[in-house]
């Protein structure tokens, strides 16, 4: 399913991923975040990692955001 997800946030608008991301990392597990949030980063520009960050910092509580993004 992880890997289906990457091939999916390859070929939609960066805006749809920005939504899917505002609305479904609330919803997921922490390790399923952790392991979807890492491979984005490492296939998306540092720019559009910060802004998917900047909008899961406003969505999920400090310490949900914390667990979900530290040492990625």
């Amino acid at each position: 399913m992880i890997a289906d997800q990457g091939v999916i946030m390859q070929t939609v608008p960066f805006e749809t991923l920005l939504l899917w991301f505002k609305y479904i990392v609330p919803a997921r597990s922490t390790s399923d975040n952790r392991q979807v949030l890492a491979g984005f980063k490492s296939a998306a520009p540092a720019e559009a990692f910060d802004t998917v960050a900047a909008l899961l910092r406003d969505v999920l509580p400090p310490e949900r955001f914390a667990a979900i993004t530290d040492g990625l």
